[in-house]
């Protein structure tokens, strides 16, 4: 909670500022920090929430640096399958696509981890 609140502040700030690079690769970086956080608190819609301004937004995901954009389809696809079991657990049907389609935007925006990411997806669609 305390890394969420402190993450929190430094977002205000730096979304608050004059965006020049520099700010926008900090302020990227710290959504995907702060992502992390919730989802380690099972906050998992805000960590998707957070984790997808990093990926989808132009202007953070153009700025992120590689392991921020990492962290944040790390964070987002994870929290995906965490409540597809939740909704799994509750009788509930939660589509494998969500979590699939996540992978697979990952892939095409960072091919390096394709390998990876095509054997995570096998993994998911065989459960």
């Amino acid at each position: 909670v305390e890394q969420e609140l402190l993450l929190g502040s430094v977002i205000t700030k730096l979304a608050a500022a004059d965006s020049g690079h520099s700010e926008s690769t900090a302020l990227a970086h710290a959504y995907s920090l702060r992502a992390r956080a919730l989802a380690n608190q099972e906050k998992w819609s805000m960590a998707i929430e957070d984790a997808q301004k990093v990926v989808l937004g132009e202007k953070l995901r153009l700025a992120a640096t590689d392991a921020s954009l990492s962290l944040s389809y790390r964070v987002w696809a994870d929290a995906e399958e965490q409540l597809r079991l939740i909704d799994e657990k509750d009788g509930e049907t939660h589509n494998k696509e969500r979590v699939i389609a996540v992978l697979q935007h990952w892939q095409k925006a960072q091919p390096n981890y394709r390998t990876k990411l095509q054997r995570e997806m096998q993994e998911i669609l065989d459960k």
